[in-house]
């Protein structure tokens, strides 16, 4: 890996699962991929190896069934099953906030989108990677193209298998968009991403389809230093 991006991520990127304590975050919290952490350890979740988040925010109200859709600007009406899961995204545990993600995803929440987009975004650095990780598979689950911009970007998580489930859910959702940015990730040039994300990548490709797919593909599986994992991936999918 290149000395440039090992200065601007943590090592944690080199783990699929976070280690417990590995990221505690308040809401004000600064990114602890650049820079150090503004806040303290956060609790471990009962129910899971990843550390929950600390968080600043308590519940404000009970969740309604009326929630405004922030990219239209319309009300919308939905069940208080999706309002409540919608507002446990933000719950400072992070294994409740995991499933409140799933939830979303196994329901199809349209109205959830943006949500979800949020935390895989995650421009507060406030969601736990598991978090970010499940947003990311719920936004492929619902299938709304409008999740694209954000799960292209969560390409670049910091930790493997949250950018794994960004890259899968773009294959999902299968807009051909999607196909440049994951051929970067492939070619690796400046060897960022772990062999996890760009097997991903590859399968995506090969789901996506095209001609610029098809011939990277190819590049990859006749590539004989090529990571073997990665190799094989590219390998099977032009078979």
């Amino acid at each position: 890996m290149s000395s440039k991006k090992t200065s601007k991520k943590t090592t944690d990127r080199h783990t699929a699962v976070p280690p417990k304590a590995a990221e505690p975050k308040t809401a004000a919290s600064t990114p602890t991929a650049a820079k150090p952490a503004a806040s303290t350890a956060a609790s471990t979740p009962a129910t899971s190896s990843a550390t929950a988040q600390a968080s600043a925010k308590t519940t404000a109200s009970q969740p309604t069934a009326t929630s405004t859709v922030a990219a239209t600007g319309q009300t919308t009406v939905q069940s208080p099953e999706i309002a409540a899961a919608i507002s446990a995204l933000r719950d400072g545990n992070a294994d409740t906030a995991r499933e409140a993600a799933i939830t979303l995803g196994n329901l199809k929440a349209e109205t959830a989108v943006d949500e979800l987009m949020l935390a895989v975004r995650n421009d507060d650095n406030f969601y736990h990677s598991v978090v970010r990780a499940a947003a990311a598979e719920s936004l492929g689950r619902i299938g709304n193209r409008r999740a694209v911009s954000a799960l292209v970007r969560g390409i670049d998580d910091s930790m493997a298998e949250a950018s794994a489930e960004a890259v899968r859910a773009l294959a999902t959702i299968g807009d051909a968009s999607a196909v440049t940015p994951l051929i970067n990730v492939v070619r690796n040039r400046d060897g960022y991403y772990l062999p996890i994300v760009r097997r991903a990548a590859v399968l995506a490709m090969a789901k996506l389809g095209g001609a610029e797919a098809t011939a990277e593909l190819a590049t990859v599986a006749g590539n004989s230093h090529e990571d073997p994992v990665v190799r094989q991936a590219a390998s099977s999918s032009k078979a």
